[in-house]
């Protein structure tokens, strides 16, 4: 006779939803034993016990556990989840939850998650030229916080028209470089494209959208600026064109003044007021421009912002000692370094010429100076500044018409140090035509020979003292009138080329004076023939009407302008 087991009719006559459950509860302890998250208490008696009101942050009214101590226990069951069991097993001290599960610390909502730390990228830069075909490399820096501090990934999403190779950044590695290859069949213009940084289990990662400018070769026209198909000009006789810190470009005719964006396009809401009818010469700063200009019949510099707006701090006139000094005519030109401009002008009471203001507007009182007294008004002194904030200035002498360059120190006294007690001579009869200033502060100049009439680039160097200083001669193509040092101590020359109807060309040379053949055609560019390829709908041009182009730092090119049977133009050629 066979006895049947009291337990087993128990189990017989359970509900099929209760009898899934207890199954479910004693596969989960089982699998708990055999899992390497069971410990000790964790996995001890599991036979029952008495109701209990939940774990240690309460998420259910659960008893003291499915079994004497749960199933959960400190390892597996801080949350409804873990190992504890489907039915919230689990608690701080392996306490169940009740019949819904919902037991355990945390609110039964799941284990603690785990801390995998943050990442951040940045690249530097907002805009990167590349050629067809050719490279450009990307300087990304990477931030590892929290508990982040492995290996990152460094490429480029997916793109038609760039490629990158695969950067490994080691854990010690802040920062990158990227390789961007352009595809060989680009046109000039502006692309957007995606880097990405990522970790090495792809958890944590960021995307650095950036723009890549695809440019032309030096020389070249510019065909991401302004519209090819409509071509802008304004109205106008007289010219002139500044770019400021955030290349924004200003071109003033007689009676306004235009700004463009990088791309060339017209800003239609920029309107600055009280302009007058006569405008002098422009310079660009931080935020917009500082040009001369009549208002009300009285000669001012003002300051024009951006926006349009006007500088009130702005007038070109000052104080000094109780005094008040005005300007009697427009200045001859202004020239801008760091946050100085130097004006050229002629003020009452005062003889010299030369005058510092700060880019805000006020004057630079430190700077005073009883130089140049004997020049005239005619243009023939102009000036720049040097690193140093030195005044290196070119004068003819109206005594005898001789021609000399003189420096001034900061505080505007003659640097007796420079040339033959602060000033250098032209040979006689020579006439300086234009000065700039290299990186390391020295000298060039264009001179040109009285008879018989040679254009040269002089390039004056300053040695340990004056014995050793020197002064360099190189021969140019007879015609060049201005140059201007640009970025890497290339040296632009601008010039009217040619004994009739000559055409204004632009060169480009290095210090030594040996021509840089990959700018333009072996290193040429002809104003009037290029801008017949910007403005193909327009007439021929006049092929004096060109001036001196100036130089865009920020968008590393040169914008060209002039004039033409009263039209003003304006294009752009790459650097």
């Amino acid at each position: 006779m066979h006895m049947k087991s009291p337990s087993l009719g128990i189990i017989r006559r359970l509900p099929p939803l209760l009898l899934s459950a207890l199954l479910v509860s004693a596969l989960a302890t089982a699998a708990c034993e055999d899992s390497q998250f069971c410990s000790g208490a964790s996995c001890s008696d599991d036979s029952g016990g008495d109701p209990g009101s939940g774990g240690k942050k309460t998420g259910g009214s659960g008893g003291k556990g499915s079994g004497g101590k749960g199933s959960g226990g400190k390892g597996s069951g801080k949350g409804s989840g873990g190992l504890g069991g489907a039915m919230g097993s689990g608690g701080k001290e392996g306490k169940a939850g009740s019949d819904a599960g919902s037991g355990g610390k945390g609110n039964g909502t799941g284990g603690e998650e785990a801390d995998f730390g943050a990442l951040d990228a940045s690249v530097k830069g907002d805009l990167f030229d590349v050629l067809p075909g050719d490279s450009v490399d990307i300087a990304v820096t990477l931030k590892r916080s929290g508990g982040f501090e492995g290996t990152v990934l460094v490429d480029l999403k997916p793109s038609d028209e760039f490629e990158t190779a695969l950067v490994f950044a080691a854990p010690t590695d802040k920062e990158v470089s990227l390789r961007l290859k352009a595809d060989a069949e680009l046109e000039q213009g502006y692309y957007q494209t995606t880097i990405t940084a990522r970790s090495t289990d792809g958890v944590l990662s960021v995307e650095l959208p950036i723009t890549v400018r695809v440019r032309g070769a030096p020389g070249t026209l510019d065909l991401t600026f302004g519209d090819l198909e409509e071509p802008w000009f304004a109205d106008g006789t007289e010219a002139s064109v500044a770019v400021d810190d955030a290349g924004y470009i200003y071109l003033r005719n007689e009676s306004t003044i235009y700004r463009f964006d990088r791309h060339g396009v017209l800003d239609e809401e920029f309107a600055p007021k009280g302009l007058g009818t006569e405008l002098g010469p422009m310079v660009g700063v931080e935020d917009g421009v500082v040009l001369g200009c009549i208002q009300g019949g009285e000669p001012r510099i003002v300051h024009y912002r951006g926006d349009g707006s006007r500088n009130s701090e702005w007038s070109g006139n000052f104080s000094r000692a109780s005094e008040t000094f005005s300007l009697l005519a427009l200045p001859t030109f202004l020239h801008r370094m760091d946050k100085w401009v130097l004006v050229g002008a002629k003020y009452g009471s005062l003889n010299s010429r030369l005058h510092l203001f700060f880019t805000d507007g006020p004057i630079d009182s430190t700077f005073k100076t009883n130089e140049f007294l004997d020049v005239g008004v005619d243009g023939s002194l102009f000036a720049r500044l040097d690193s140093q904030r030195r005044v290196i200035a070119s004068t003819k002498h109206l005594a005898n018409s001789s021609m000399s360059i003189r420096r001034l120190l900061p505080d505007g006294s003659r640097d007796t140090r420079f040339g033959e007690n602060g000033e250098l001579f032209a040979s006689d009869g020579d006439d300086i035509l234009d000065i700039d200033i290299l990186s390391d502060d020295n000298l060039v100049a264009v001179v040109r020979t009285s008879y018989p009439s040679v254009t040269r680039l002089m390039v004056w160097t300053q040695g340990a003292d004056s014995e050793s200083d020197s002064v360099r001669y190189h021969e140019l193509i007879s015609g060049v009138y201005g140059i201007q040092t640009l970025a890497g101590d290339r040296l632009l020359t601008t010039g009217q080329e040619g004994s009739r109807w000559p055409p204004t060309v632009i060169r480009m040379y290095r210090r030594d004076g040996q021509p840089v053949a990959s700018f333009g055609s072996s290193g040429a560019v002809d104003l009037g023939t290029m801008s017949g390829e910007y403005y193909t709908n327009a007439p021929d041009f006049d092929r004096l009407g060109w001036r001196e182009p100036v130089f865009d730092k920020k968008g590393n090119r040169l914008i060209a302008f002039g004039t033409d049977l009263g039209k003003v133009y304006l294009f752009s050629i790459w650097l």
